[in-house]
């Protein structure tokens, strides 16, 4: 493997590339760590699959932890969580879209192919917080003093969460974060007749698992590497989280109040 992983090393030398960009060490260290940051990035395309990583996040029960961890591609993605009815031979019943141990913290919604896809916070995630969705259509806490303080970032085809609230809203849950990310690096702008596999590598740690496969031309002249992943973070103590989401001030029920 070593030899490979050298030989894709010499590819992108040659090539006058950047050895680690392909290597994808910084989506790795994404991977390793999802809160790396003050802003974490739920929900992320494009239609250049080469400009940016794919990034859906969402929340899964504990016991789903192994099971999230056995694999590398997508297990849920924003188009689904759809509530409906299910016909099966005992009869007919009624599924939530969120009955199965996952849950969204965004959704995406076509309406029409005509329509702009719209996109949905969970509703529990905004009234949790009071948040509430100023005129550019991103989401905003408010302290007593009156200042406000942005939440959801929603621009384009990026959806990003304040970290902090993310962390609080899972230890409240006691939920995993979960994050899938589909990252592919070229050399060259379209994908070239002839390309063939030149190794892959898969890597298992203790909160991800990642599989990243290179291909190239047998002349050698262009390089490509695909990475999948999954990564979880666990949630803390429910007591934390209840710290940073409420005081110990009760609220009267009076609308007078």
């Amino acid at each position: 493997m070593a030899d490979k992983l050298e030989e894709v090393e010499r590819v992108s030398v040659n090539l006058g590339l950047e050895t680690s960009h392909f290597q994808q060490i910084d989506i790795i260290q994404l991977v390793a760590n999802p809160f790396n940051s003050v802003w974490t990035t739920v929900y992320q395309t494009s239609h250049d699959p080469y400009s940016m990583p794919a990034v859906f996040s969402c929340l899964a029960d504990t016991k789903y932890e192994s099971k999230i961890l056995d694999g590398t591609d997508w297990l849920r993605d924003a188009d689904g969580f759809n509530p409906g009815f299910c016909e099966t031979s005992a009869g007919i019943h009624y599924e939530t879209g969120r009955s199965d141990g996952y849950d969204f913290l965004v959704k995406k919604v076509y309406f029409h192919a005509l329509e702009t896809a719209q996109f949905h916070i969970n509703q529990e995630f905004v009234f949790l917080f009071e948040l509430f969705r100023g005129e550019d259509g991103c989401y905003y806490a408010i302290d007593e003093c009156g200042r406000e303080e942005k939440v959801v970032d929603i621009a384009d085809n990026v959806v990003r969460f304040k970290t902090s609230y993310i962390m609080r809203y899972i230890a409240a849950k006691q939920m995993l974060y979960v994050q899938f990310i589909d990252s592919r690096r070229s050399s060259e702008t379209s994908y070239p007749m002839g390309a063939e596999p030149m190794c892959e590598e898969d890597c298992r740690g203790n909160s991800y698992h990642y599989k990243i496969w290179y291909q190239s031309t047998k002349g050698r002249d262009y390089l490509f590497s695909m990475l999948f992943a999954r990564s979880i973070m666990h949630p803390k103590k429910l007591m934390s989280a209840r710290s940073g989401l409420m005081t110990e001030k009760p609220r009267s029920n009076s609308p007078n109040s």
